[in-house]
């Protein structure tokens, strides 16, 4: 009969040592970065919902399995861990201080800058100014206007800095910041909208 259950079979499991295990999860790098072009893939061939998210983040999973991770490759895999997990309300606070903790570590000058280099040119790494910008956008859409303020500051985004300035109730420096761009650039609509 078709629909009989298979007979039990007597499986017997080798024990795993743990050395060999994390050894097995090791890829090539090239093998990461092609990972991670799949999951890009994902994003640019299909529509935005949560299923795609579900679908990227099991590629980004994988490839922080391995141990021998070159710097452009974790830092590519935690920059698109950090939003994926954003579109999810549970976890945005850890999204963020990811993100925040990424943006960091590339202002940092311990450790060997030329450890940075191998493999940059495997991944499609943001910039910092990208990440800076991306890191700003997050605490505004949390509120955190003041933190995401002194974040256009280092940015010298002006128009952005006005906006949070006025979402804070902040309307006198708001006004003072339009101003003084509205004597460098006078012909500037976006500088007068700011007004």
């Amino acid at each position: 009969n078709i629909l009989q259950r298979p007979s039990q079979r007597n499986l017997v499991f080798k024990e795993v040592d743990p050395s060999e295990e994390a050894a097995s999860n090791n890829l090539a790098h090239l093998d990461q970065s092609v990972l991670l072009s799949l999951c890009l893939n994902v994003r640019n061939n299909n529509p935005h919902h949560g299923l795609t998210g579900r679908e990227m983040l099991a590629y980004v999973e994988r490839v922080m399995l391995c141990t021998n991770l070159p710097y452009s490759i974790e830092a590519m895999c935690l920059s698109l861990k950090g939003k994926l997990e954003w579109e999810r309300s549970r976890v945005q606070e850890r999204a963020l201080l990811q993100l925040q903790e990424l943006v960091d570590t590339f202002l940092t000058e311990d450790g060997d800058s030329r450890a940075r280099f191998p493999w940059f040119w495997i991944v499609p790494l943001p910039s910092y100014v990208s990440m800076l910008k991306d890191l700003g956008r997050r605490y505004v859409q949390l509120g955190m206007n003041k933190t995401a303020e002194s974040v256009g500051e280092i940015l010298q985004d002006w128009e952005f800095v006005v906006q949070c300035c006025l979402k804070q109730g902040n309307a006198k420096r708001a006004e003072k910041i339009a101003r003084d761009l509205l004597e460098k650039e006078p012909e500037n609509p976006l500088h007068w909208c700011a007004l």
